[in-house]
């Protein structure tokens, strides 16, 4: 035998002498399963008096639960922790299930045998799981390593030197889960490597093996959906590569290797709105809430407006130039690349935004994806639709390396919304009266109301400065509140008010001239108080005409917008008279 394997069993036989293995009990480990475990444990908690461990045995071969088999109520507990469905305690009367619990048990509406719709929220909390290197040490001060990242490193390093994605569970065993830190990686996959080729290391390691055969993290993979795990091997699910890199790349990239994260905490997705159009005055954050949710790589953008249809959203077959030739294919456009995302990023939730949903013709540019807005219960599109042959085929050329359940969805034959996919958008509630929503539209959307209120606390809080006109002393809320209170008294409406966001400042926080006169001054001229000259409310009663705030060259005269922000924050002794004409 070669010292390096000599090295190498001597490490293995030191780890397992220690129990220095990923460890969990004997157990069923199916997540379904471990849901109604803890299940009863929810319905225990309101008869506290009977003995937890005979509630137990007495409701695990009920069909509501369904029928946990052998399963004990020690073992079932403590596997529950380990899935962040009950936090760990001594005591069973102790036990506290958790806001992840919850989120799941609503989501379900108690049926766990739902969850098979949501493989998505699985894998996330698998991939949430970190462990130390001792038998009982999950949830202490020591954690060095979350197992199914570190699995999947092992899995697409082994696949870019072999190109094939697997290991064996004899591996897994000896190797992956003998290590101690996420640092192990490279020895991990030498060691497996050298497993394979040197028959000596070979047989003295498989002498070790018993000493390893209480891991079951590899029966505890077979839940992840994009795992193919036997009692033999444990492999990416081919297709599914790419998705596992950019989880490794995040993890790694996210500085998480140190911190273990909250397994106990709903995931958000559960929450979300699956389609929601935020609405409200001109500048009340409508995008910048979107933007708090979304990243450039969870979401695709568009803007509607009045040109806007079915192509332009959709996609459409058009010329495209390869090299120097030209030739025809089908152009995605915004729909369609999120669709495709979403459906090839089951675990992730994916958005579409759209902003200014109102400034186009909805009817025309949804077409029949507007029957694709019915969800299920599970999230997916209650009805389907066919796609023309254009569209058809290019969802089954995108389609074609991806592990999609439904044969129709990945032949393209049917186009469904899949239950990740968010559709969020914005509306101007002052612009509401460019193209009219329909009711039928309506009803199929969560509505979000943005009222208007000061961001000045929140920028402080994010370590920038609340925004001013021209001058400190000029606040930019104050003005806002003085305006507004003109714009409702004159239009009855507050459709045409203005948000904090509506403009603004630098990074000092500063909105400089040319900006407050070429926006704040000209909106209120033009687009509000056009039609109220002669009210008593108009900031333009008072002297003030648009073309007054230029010089002869075109620029912004800053003495009077001091003058004209003054007269709003009442900070002179001009008032306005009824009557008097802009």
């Amino acid at each position: 035998m070669s010292n390096l394997s000599d090295i190498k069993l001597r490490k293995l036989n030191s780890l397992s002498n220690q129990g220095g293995f990923w460890y969990i009990t004997k157990q069923n480990l199916v997540f379904r399963d471990l849901c109604f475990m803890a299940k009863i444990l929810d319905d225990w908690n309101d008869r506290p008096e009977e003995n937890y461990e005979s509630f137990f045995n007495n409701h695990k071969i009920l069909p509501e639960y369904g029928e946990l088999g052998a399963s004990t109520a020690h073992r079932a507990t403590k596997n529950c922790e380990y899935l962040g469905l009950i936090r760990p305690s001594e005591r069973y009367s102790a036990q506290n299930l958790t806001p992840f619990y919850f989120a799941l048990k609503d989501l379900c509406k108690g049926d766990f045998d739902r969850l098979s719709l949501y493989p998505n929220i699985i894998n996330k909390q698998l991939e949430r799981i970190f462990i130390d290197s001792s038998l009982n040490a999950l949830y202490t001060s020591q954690i060095k390593i979350c197992p199914f990242m570190f699995l999947f490193k092992i899995l697409l390093l082994i696949g870019d030197i072999t190109n094939s994605y697997k290991i064996t569970t004899q591996e897994f065993k000896l190797f992956v889960a003998t290590a101690q830190t996420w640092k192990d990686y490279f020895a991990v996959v030498e060691s497996i490597i050298r497993y394979r080729n040197d028959t000596d290391f070979k047989s003295a390691s498989d002498a070790n093996f018993s000493k390893v055969s209480d891991v079951r993290y590899n029966i505890l993979a077979q839940n992840h959906s994009q795992l193919e795990v036997t009692s033999t091997e444990i492999a990416i699910k081919q297709g599914n590569e790419k998705n596992i890199r950019r989880k490794v790349a995040e993890y790694e990239l996210n500085d998480t290797l140190q911190n273990a994260k909250d397994i106990f905490s709903a995931i958000f997705v559960l929450n979300n709105p699956l389609q929601q159009i935020f609405y409200g005055a001109p500048g009340t954050g409508k995008s910048y809430t979107i933007d708090k949710y979304t990243t450039p790589d969870n979401s695709i953008r568009t803007t509607f407006h009045p040109d806007s249809d079915y192509s332009t959203f959709v996609g459409c077959y058009k010329p495209q130039k390869e090299g120097d030739k030209i030739t025809y294919g089908f152009s995605s456009q915004a729909f369609t690349k999120a669709y495709v995302a979403a459906w090839k990023n089951k675990e992730s939730a994916y958005y579409l935004v759209i902003e200014e949903i109102n400034r186009g013709n909805c009817a025309q540019i949804f077409g029949d994806i507007f029957q694709l807005l019915d969800r299920d219960d599970d999230g997916c599109s209650k009805y389907m639709i066919s796609p023309d042959d254009d569209l058809r085929k290019h969802l089954k050329l995108e389609f074609y390396n991806y592990d999609i359940a439904d044969p129709k969805v990945k032949s393209g034959e049917i186009l469904k919304l899949p239950s990740n996919l968010h559709i969020w958008a914005t509306m101007n509630t002052s612009d509401q009266s460019l193209f009219p929503i329909d009711s039928a539209f309506k009803r199929r959307w969560n509505w979000k109301y943005m009222p208007i209120k000061d961001a000045s606390k929140e920028l402080e809080a994010n370590g920038k400065k609340p925004f001013f006109v021209i001058k400190e002393e000029f606040k930019w809320w104050e003005f806002i509140e003085k305006i507004n209170e003109r714009i409702l008294s004159a239009t009855h409406s507050e459709d045409k008010q203005l948000g904090y966001w509506f403009t603004k400042g630098d990074d000092t926080g500063k909105i400089d001239v040319d900006t407050f006169v070429s926006k704040v001054v000209y909106y209120l001229w033009n687009d509000v108080f056009k039609d109220y000259g002669r009210s008593k409310h108009s900031p333009f009663v008072e002297g003030f005409h648009f073309h007054d705030f230029f010089d002869e060259k075109g620029d912004a005269i800053e003495t009077k917008a001091i003058a004209f922000i003054e007269s709003i924050l009442e900070l002179n002794s001009n008032s306005p008279s009824d009557g008097a004409q802009a």
